[in-house]
């Protein structure tokens, strides 16, 4: 949870500096491990994206294309994202705004 304080600090930084217009936070561990995303890692990046007030892209990745020769057909907790306490919107495109993108 110290990482994901650091992001969140780091995100408020890029937004309140006027640095950045939207945030991508790429998470690539949640879809191959998706029962401990469960247990931790929603709360990890739920704490990364506390408070933050801007646009965030969140990018969880089906792994590298090289390594990677059977990946899934679509994420295996989407439904706990979209109702998870991050600031998103996957239907309605709202102010802050997450769509899941695949590599």
């Amino acid at each position: 949870m110290d990482f994901a304080d650091a992001v969140n600090a780091e995100i408020k930084d890029l937004f309140r500096g006027g640095v950045a217009d939207i945030v991508q936070v790429d998470e690539p561990w949640m879809q191959q491990f998706p029962d401990q995303a469960r247990d931790y890692g929603l709360d990890a990046l739920n704490r990364a994206l506390a408070g933050v007030g801007g646009t965030i892209a969140v990018h969880l990745c089906f792994g590298y294309a090289a390594v990677v020769h059977e990946k899934p057909t679509g994420y295996s907790f989407l439904a706990e994202l979209e109702n998870s306490a991050a600031p998103t919107d996957f239907d309605r495109g709202g102010p802050t705004e997450a769509r899941p993108s695949r590599c």
